[in-house]
């Protein structure tokens, strides 16, 4: 049903499935369970760390998920093409603010919503820690419906269920997800992808670097945050 809204119209069609499909089944599962929808989500403020942690995530997880994307399976041109389209359309007439509402904050919101709020945690109540994450990771990969981003997109959700699951909040993965897509997004809208593909294999390598470098930091905020979050919960307790 989705699908077929998208092909009717694409933003009108993308929004009524983010909002009203995914958050409005989210919102369905609170009410059946007699709970709030920011109950469902675990939606707490982040600390500082986490924040700072989420920001370097989102700013260096598409890079390197990109490239991983280029070596293991490189998506044809064709498609590349019509993912352009889709950011910007070729007649040019819709703002960016437009394309980064509904490809960026929307998913951020709706899909972690569905995902990192009730299929996460009801993993989490099943399995262990990084089971739930792969599993829900590999659902998130499933549900872009594409086999040639199946694999970043999979790895992408394990994070963003990783990082929820670590801050104990659903807003740093939400934070992560906008960051990622509105990258994206900016560089389509502008032609900047076009101009990365030209750029020299030792300025590539270079960026991808500085990817890794702060992707590991992130990392490490995000766990620093963890920890500074169970010192103030100890502290309030004794």
């Amino acid at each position: 049903m989705f699908t077929w809204l998208q092909r009717w119209r694409l933003i009108p069609g993308l929004l009524l499935s983010q909002w009203g499909g995914f958050l409005g089944l989210v919102w369905i599962y609170g009410r059946l369970n007699h709970r709030r929808l920011r109950e469902v989500l675990h939606v707490r403020r982040p600390n500082l760390w986490t924040v700072a942690g989420a920001t370097m995530l989102g700013l260096s997880g598409w890079v390197i998920l990109g490239a991983l994307a280029d070596r293991v399976m490189p998506p044809p041109a064709h498609l590349i093409e019509e993912m352009r389209k889709l950011i910007r359309p070729t007649d040019g007439d819709r703002p960016l603010i437009v394309s980064l509402f509904a490809l960026a904050l929307t998913p951020a919101i709706c899909e972690e919503a569905l995902f990192r709020g009730p299929i996460l945690r009801g993993f989490q109540g099943r399995f262990s820690a990084p089971a739930a994450c792969l599993l829900t990771g590999v659902l998130f990969g499933v549900l872009h419906g594409d086999i040639w981003r199946f694999v970043p997109t999979s790895l992408l959700g394990a994070l963003l269920s990783w990082v929820a699951l670590s801050s104990g909040s659903i807003v740093p993965s939400m934070l992560i997800h906008f960051i990622n897509n509105g990258a994206l997004v900016a560089l389509g809208y502008y032609g900047l992808d076009r101009a990365a593909e030209k750029l020299t294999a030792t300025a590539q390598l270079a960026i991808l670097a500085s990817a890794l470098g702060m992707f590991g930091a992130g990392i490490a905020s995000v766990r620093r945050g963890r920890r500074a979050q169970a010192e103030n919960q100890t502290s309030q307790t004794s």
